[in-house]
């Protein structure tokens, strides 16, 4: 798979990150139509409703695409369809490293409830309609305001298309 980005903020070299270990991840674009994204926002690094793609771990035994749509409907309410993959970003962090596979779909019949972690809860997540052009420039702001690997990864997606 394609290589988007890779975030290495400690520095550490092949060797070391060779003896990480690798939690999978997923996030991915979602679109209502050409140029209406499903984004969530929620406080993160400092910044009150800070916009991101939705996404997030895939469990054990599931497959990335089980995780990719299981994920978007937990968080945003849709279901999706025509997924497909655009690339990885690896994030080397201090005890592991994030894969994190990513994919563009398209959002698939009506908006149901969302089902969100008690973490999400927590950081009030809650899922944006947004124009394409407003959701770039607004998470380049974001990165600017108060730089963090969240926006950091949705301008490497959002880079790709």
């Amino acid at each position: 798979m394609k290589k988007i980005g890779l975030i290495n903020e400690f520095n550490f070299t092949k060797e070391q990150i060779n003896k990480l270990p690798i939690h999978k991840k997923v996030r991915g674009l979602i679109f209502k139509n050409k140029n209406t994204l499903i984004c969530v926002e929620e406080t993160s690094h400092n910044i009150k409703n800070l916009l991101g793609l939705p996404g997030g771990t895939v469990e054990n035994m599931e497959s990335n695409i089980r995780a990719f749509k299981r994920e978007v409907l937990e968080e945003t309410g849709y279901e999706v369809k025509d997924i497909k993959p655009i690339g990885i970003i690896e994030v080397i962090r201090k005890t592991y490293i994030s894969h994190t596979i990513c994919y563009i779909a398209k959002t698939k019949g009506r908006k149901q409830k969302i089902k969100l972690t008690k973490d999400e809860i927590e950081v009030n997540t809650k899922p944006i309609e947004i124009n394409l052009k407003e959701a770039i420039n607004r998470i380049k702001k974001e990165y600017n305001k108060s730089p963090n690997d969240n926006s950091l990864r949705s301008l490497m997606i959002l880079n790709v298309i």
